[in-house]
């Protein structure tokens, strides 16, 4: 027959699991960050309605938490750590009619975290250079877009060193854990002679609110 002392000592660790999976479960993640108007004019966006989207299944199925920006441009979102979530990412709330931008990819789950400042308005100027390591000719073809795989540009050779393939003035998406860079992702493929076309796709992390950008396309 087991004694009170043994009895105590069985319970008193149980007791400290079964508070601490319930405290777990009720914990509270917090995600907040503020949002400017721009690199140019850095004052704080008010009463700009924002959601965090997720999916909660297999199935992809979404669902989105809701915030505005107050008087300082800040922002926050809270939810319970013990829902189940994946694919986070910072939007615009499609409600408003700003076609549901998104802000900031790949957020990371269950904890809590301060993204820093954002801009509403970042639109970069993009410098498309080609980087020729080969020797090049008229039969040679560069076929190219931005976020988009339907390579309605192409330029014909031969190419050379520094050559200014195009120049892109857009709004981009940020990566979470690239917090201080913006994701540009250029589609492209080249038809070298006669062989047939080889398709990449070239990314790059770039400053935000910096004045001049390149991005090189190695042949």
């Amino acid at each position: 027959m087991l004694s009170s002392k043994s009895i105590l000592l069985f319970l008193v660790p149980l007791c400290f699991l079964i508070f601490s999976c319930k405290n777990e479960d009720t914990e509270t993640i917090t995600i907040k960050g503020k949002l400017l108007k721009s690199c140019e004019n850095p004052s704080p966006l008010v009463g700009h309605a924002l959601v965090l989207t997720y999916s909660y299944n297999v199935n992809g199925k979404e669902d989105v938490i809701q915030s505005v920006t107050n008087s300082n441009g800040s922002f926050e979102f809270k939810y319970e750590k013990k829902v189940v979530m994946s694919n986070l990412a910072l939007r615009e709330d499609q409600t408003i009619g700003y076609g549901y931008f998104t802000y900031l990819n790949n957020i990371e789950t269950k904890k809590n975290l301060d993204i820093g400042t954002l801009y509403n308005n970042d639109f970069l100027l993009v410098k498309i250079r080609i980087n020729a390591q080969r020797v090049t000719s008229i039969e040679d073809t560069i076929y190219y877009d931005f976020k988009s795989n339907k390579f309605n540009k192409f330029i014909v050779g031969p190419f050379i060193e520094n050559q200014l393939l195009d120049t892109i003035f857009g709004r981009t998406t940020m990566e979470y854990n690239k917090l201080n860079k913006h994701k540009f992702d250029i589609p492209y493929s080249w038809k070298l002679g006669l062989s047939g076309k080889v398709q990449y796709v070239y990314s790059d992390s770039l400053f935000p609110c910096s004045k001049e950008n390149y991005l090189d396309i190695k042949l």
